[in-house]
């Protein structure tokens, strides 16, 4: 519980959270940023929590471009699987077999909305591929592992790493990080 102006305020849940951080986006009129239905966040809730809840936790209690960006990413993946006919919570071996390709997918359309908010922020040229190996929300390890995985789901073109714009797309990435709170 907080105080604010002398009354007691409760912290919104964190489905409030993300709902009111789209909203702030959308008014802030970055593209493609569209509203999520309550039952659809709840689901990848579901699916986020049961294979990475540490990726839930920076989705739900962070704020900005890369909490959508997260979300994104996890909603990619979970249709992925819904349009393959698997359903993730029962299928852990289709799931397993189905992962890599359902990711490099989310990190499409993952890094093309951060593509597009790059653009609009003034930092042009910025392909794919680059900015996968320069986010600087996940781990080394991590971005390493997301390089493997587009470089074997992705045309070259899109996954080609440009040695030149990587300084570009970190000055990027930290300045959507200052926002990240």
């Amino acid at each position: 519980m907080i105080e604010w102006k002398g009354r007691k305020r409760y912290m919104p849940r964190d489905l409030d959270r993300i709902t009111v951080n789209i909203r702030r986006l959308r008014r802030a009129d970055l593209p493609r940023v569209q509203s999520i239905s309550r039952q659809e966040l709840r689901r990848i809730k579901l699916y986020t929590l049961a294979f990475d809840p540490d990726t839930w936790q920076r989705i739900a209690h962070r704020r900005g471009v890369l909490s959508y960006a997260l979300l994104l990413h996890e909603q990619a993946e979970v249709d992925y699987f819904r349009r393959s006919g698997i359903d993730p919570m029962r299928d852990v071996d289709d799931w397993n077999a189905l992962y890599n390709e359902a990711h490099a997918h989310a990190l499409h359309v993952e890094h093309r909305f951060l593509q597009k908010v790059a653009e609009r922020q003034g930092y042009r040229g910025l392909n794919l591929g680059t900015l996968v190996a320069s986010n600087l929300s996940v781990d080394p390890e991590s971005r390493r592992e997301d390089v493997s995985i587009i470089r074997l789901y992705w045309p070259p073109k899109e996954a080609q790493v440009i040695q030149s714009l990587l300084d570009v797309a970190l000055a990027f990435y930290k300045e959507l990080l200052e926002e990240w709170e």
